[in-house]
Parts: structure tokens; sequence; C-alpha cells
């Protein structure tokens, strides 16, 4: 899944609260915020309520930290709620060309499913409303697994979900740590998603087990997963 116009929706519901963000260094803000902020992994053992109260404060101090370089705004309470709601449903996000059939094709080849995610509970109505829920046969999201890529933890708890030993399984995701590196850490196979070939020359592509494609449909031609 894809954001859709990465900065163009804060900048459409700050424009409504009185901002004047520029979007180019809004989108550069938010880059760098998401880098430099403590993961998304809340204590196990949580109730449903602590979750949610923990995953919105998470996003208020990441989405402030960004704006506190931005002109004021008139209401940032009122704008934090407006994108924090827009960001559970599909407005805001498009499906990567090709994905529900490459999905459905890997099932057809008998191939078990699941989703290992650093977003938060969020994506579980989302992935309702893109129509995705049915591929998967697990949701591991770091919010509730007290641990986010790339530690192997919450890698683990998904191939314990599945009953698979590492070595029996592949990930696949776009980052070259979160994903790639970390599920190689985890003893698995990894394929990183690179549609701009932005890290062509990243030297985790050319490791053992790790793979790079351009597209989600490149992931069906590789050798080690053409199926029974």
């Amino acid at each position: 899944i894809r954001r859709l116009g990465i900065a163009r929706p804060e900048i459409r519901f700050a424009e409504r609260h009185g901002g004047q963000s520029d979007p180019r260094r809004l989108q550069e803000g938010f880059k760098r915020a998401f880098a430099e902020a403590e993961p998304l992994a809340l204590p196990p053992g949580a109730s449903a309520e602590e979750v949610r109260a923990g995953e919105r404060e998470w996003w208020r101090r990441l989405v402030a930290r960004v704006f506190a370089a931005e002109p004021p705004l008139r209401d940032f309470d009122g704008f934090f709620e407006e994108v924090f709601a827009a960001f559970a449903g599909p407005s805001c996000w498009r499906l990567m060309e090709g994905a529900e059939s490459v999905l459905a094709e890997l099932r057809r080849r008998g191939y078990r499913l699941g989703v290992i995610s650093n977003f938060d509970t969020r994506l579980f109505p989302l992935l309702d409303a893109l129509g995705l829920r049915g591929y998967f046969e697990t949701v591991h999201l770091s919010s509730l697994s007290g641990a986010a890529k790339p530690s192997p933890t919450i890698f683990a708890l998904a191939l314990a979900g599945h009953e698979l030993a590492a070595n029996e399984a592949c990930h696949v995701g776009d980052h070259p740590r979160e994903d790639l590196q970390g599920a190689l850490d985890a003893g698995m196979r990894a394929i990183l998603l690179d549609p701009t070939g932005q890290f062509s020359h990243n030297p985790a592509t050319r490791q053992p087990g790790g793979v790079r494609v351009g597209s989600l449909a490149e992931i069906l031609d590789l050798t080690f997963l053409q199926g029974p």
C-alpha cells in the first residue's frame, strides 16, 4: 500500500487550519521525523484502549515535531484529528500496480500470506476498505507486538503465527533496513521492492538471500517462488 501524494493530505488539512507550509519542505520534515522517532512499539499486554491512546499520542508527537518548524496553525488539535482520521480510510492510500493479482497468484501457488507492519491498528479497517484483508492469514503490527522492524522479535512472532521456520519464509518490503536487513537478520529470505531504483547500489541488496525487484509482478518470476 502506498500513500497518495505523501504530503498532500497534510497540506490540504493544514490549509483549513491556517497553515501555509511548502509541500516539499513538509515532505522532508516528515522523512526526518520518521527517521528520528522511536519505533511505534507499545508494551505487550496493553488493553485495546491503551493501545489506541498510545498510537494516537505517538503520531501526535511526530506530527507536532514536523509542524514545529512550520508557520503556526490556528488549531493544531483540530488539524491532527482530521489527519489521523483520514489516514484510517482509503482516500489517502492507493494500491501498488498489480497488488491484488500478485497476492491472488501467490495464494493460488499455495503460499500462506501475512503482514508485518510498523503501522498501527488503523491498518485493520484500511485493509478491509481496500479489499485486501482476505488475502492474509495474520497481521502483526509493531504497536501490538512490543517490537518494530527491523527487530528480529516481530519477525519471530510472525513466523510463529504461521508455524514456520525462518528459512521457510520470505519477506517483501520497500525499506532496506527495516524490511530487507531486518528479514535477513531474522534468517528469512528478503525481497526489496524498489520501483524507482534508488536502492540499486545499496550493499544490503547483494547479501545472500536478498533480492531487489522493481515491481510486484517481478516477484512472481523469482525461481524460489515458482511454487509446485
